[in-house]
């Protein structure tokens, strides 16, 4: 069975402040999916990056070993291997991506949005999970953390 999961680019002032409160941010997500409210957009706006199919495909290109195969379609990517694939949609603010487990992804795409050093924040349209996908540093303290999905 394929899950889906969207990735969204937050600022980093956001992420900052909502790290701890992942379910403030899976919420306000959700309402704003699900209503489209003209105040949830302007915000959805101002605390998200947008997407460039550009430098992903610039990224995926670097960053992918010669184990994958990857194959562009109009906003879509898929990547694979001889026993894992993965899709992605993208759109301006969000991506969409389909693969049979989290692991697939874990194994092909976040360590490449890593290295971006880019604050991704991720849910599961099947499953009530959500939670950071990328690392936080904070700068004063030098604490990191790796949060994967939770919820």
């Amino acid at each position: 069975m394929m899950r889906i999961y969207s990735i969204y680019w937050i600022k980093e002032t956001f992420t900052k402040h909502f790290f701890y409160k992942s379910d403030i941010v899976y919420r306000f997500i959700k309402t704003y999916h699900a209503t489209k409210r003209d105040d949830l957009v302007k915000q959805f706006h101002y605390i998200t990056h947008s997407f460039s199919q550009t430098k992903v495909h610039s990224q995926l290109n670097k960053h992918l070993s010669n184990n994958y195969q990857i194959q562009y379609e109009g906003n879509s990517i898929m990547i694979s291997s001889s026993d894992k694939t993965i899709t992605l949609y993208i759109f301006e603010k969000y991506i969409v991506l389909y693969c049979q487990s989290l692991a697939d992804a874990e194994t092909i795409l976040f360590p490449i949005f890593r290295l971006l050093d880019f604050n991704f924040f991720i849910l599961s349209h099947t499953h009530h999970h959500f939670g950071w996908m990328s690392s936080l540093m904070d700068k004063k303290d030098k604490i990191s953390r790796n949060e994967v999905l939770y919820s």
